[in-house]
């Protein structure tokens, strides 16, 4: 099984044991977001596209959406997706649990977009259709060799507001995205169960969780 060999890969991190697998498909953002309980724009789904070299891999936020004409300034070709066998053959993943992990690197470039940046950890797949992982951003850009970061993608900006984990390893630059709101969250105490929010900051004010808190359900 995929997950299996995921598992195996994450070992050198010592990783492996935080794989969640569920009873239920998470083949989807929505499905996997409902199987995590979290939001769906946490959920760190995984793109293929055509490349030169066979797939560009653009793994963005789940509430994210490609944009053409960034995706071709970027990488100077158009954003058109793999089918889901060429996706299997590339990735050696199938269609619903395609993820950055223990990919030929000759075959395969991934890149992980901005949209990802406004969470503290992002939960992408693992193998199967029915798994998924909680990483912060460094682990994910180092379990995934990404060659960096990208801005290929719309519909995310202002819609929600920054989170910071208060379990994550680290903690992204709130300046790195100006203006939104940064909802504080303690970690959950238990997996696949979201952070209890506590408040929201926006430029040195405390405000009530309820207010201000654009896109956030």
């Amino acid at each position: 099984m995929s997950v299996d060999r995921v598992k195996q890969y994450l070992k050198q991190f010592g990783a492996q044991d935080r794989i969640m697998e569920f009873a239920q498909s998470s083949a989807t953002v929505e499905l996997a977001a409902q199987a995590v309980g979290v939001d769906a724009a946490r959920i760190a789904k995984s793109l293929s596209f055509e490349s030169e070299s066979g797939c560009l891999l653009i793994v963005a936020a789940g509430d994210a959406r490609i944009d053409n004409s960034a995706f071709k300034a970027q990488f100077g070709r158009k954003a058109r997706m793999l089918t889901p066998e060429r996706a299997l053959e590339l990735t050696g993943y199938a269609v619903g649990g395609v993820c950055p992990f223990d990919v030929n690197a000759d075959a395969v470039e991934v890149w992980l977009d901005e949209s990802l940046r406004r969470f503290g950890t992002v939960f992408p797949a693992c193998g199967s259709s029915n798994s998924a992982i909680e990483l912060t951003l460094e682990e994910l850009e180092r379990f995934s060799h990404a060659r960096g970061w990208v801005n290929v993608c719309k519909s995310w900006q202002g819609t929600y507001p920054r989170v910071i984990d208060m379990h994550a390893h680290i903690f992204p630059g709130v300046s790195q995205l100006p203006g939104l709101p940064v909802i504080l969250q303690h970690g959950p105490e238990h997996p696949g169960q979201p952070p209890a929010q506590t408040g929201v900051q926006d430029r040195g004010r405390h405000l009530h969780p309820a207010q201000g808190v654009a896109g956030h359900e």
